[in-house]
């Protein structure tokens, strides 16, 4: 009866038997070939052709193009995000630094005499932010970051609401009928000054923005 379950037990199994040698005629290195287990019954993984790679180790595509992982390209594209932010974060900071000149810079109307009080408005702000500046000086404020204080903060949006009305006011006044008292022309003239406050303590322009509220 024994050989008569033998028997059996190796037909379930394609003529296999535990202890058999696999004979290497016709190998196929693709092949997966069965192996047995602890209990000594076919295992359902085999022996696989590990994957190609090319001479520095980067595994291949069937293709033979090199296969990048997930997490790879994820980090590359991440940085590549960072990197346009800084950028554009440096141009708008060129761009908040530069000061207004052109009527288009002012945002006036376009109409006859508009390059003239565009010129005028720019030479007010260059003799607002000459008077600002002395003030802050005279100000002597040791305090780092300088808004940290409420007292400091009251001397330095005086100093600017001062001289806004001083110079800048008059000036913009005088040009209404091209629009240089409007809420843009308005905007621009006190946000240089501002940035000149920030520039004057080193610090950035997206910083201390309750200043405006001293204009």
């Amino acid at each position: 009866m024994s050989d008569g379950r033998e028997k059996k037990d190796a037909a379930d199994f394609g003529g296999w038997e535990p202890g058999m040698v696999v004979e290497d005629e016709g190998y196929d290195p693709g092949q997966v070939v069965p192996r047995a287990d602890d209990t000594g019954m076919p295992s359902d993984t085999g022996s696989q052709v590990p994957p190609p790679r090319d001479t520095l180790g980067n595994q291949l595509d069937e293709d033979g193009n090199p296969v990048e992982s997930i997490k790879r390209v994820a980090t590359r594209d991440i940085e590549a995000a960072w990197s346009g932010l800084a950028l554009a974060n440096r141009v708008g900071a060129m761009l908040l630094a530069r000061d207004p000149e052109s009527a288009n810079d002012w945002e006036l109307y376009d109409m006859p005499g508009a390059a003239e009080a565009a010129r005028e408005l720019s030479q007010a702000l260059k003799k607002a932010k000459a008077l600002l500046q002395r003030k802050l000086k005279a100000l002597d404020v040791d305090y780092e970051p300088p808004w940290s204080d409420d007292e400091v903060e009251a001397q330095v949006g005086e100093a600017l609401g001062d001289v806004y009305r001083r110079v800048a006011e008059p000036v913009m006044k005088k040009h209404s009928d091209l629009g240089a008292q409007d809420t843009e022309p308005r905007y621009v003239m006190g946000q240089a000054l501002i940035n000149a406050i920030k520039d004057f303590y080193g610090i950035s322009y997206n910083q201390w923005t309750e200043l405006g509220d001293w204009i």
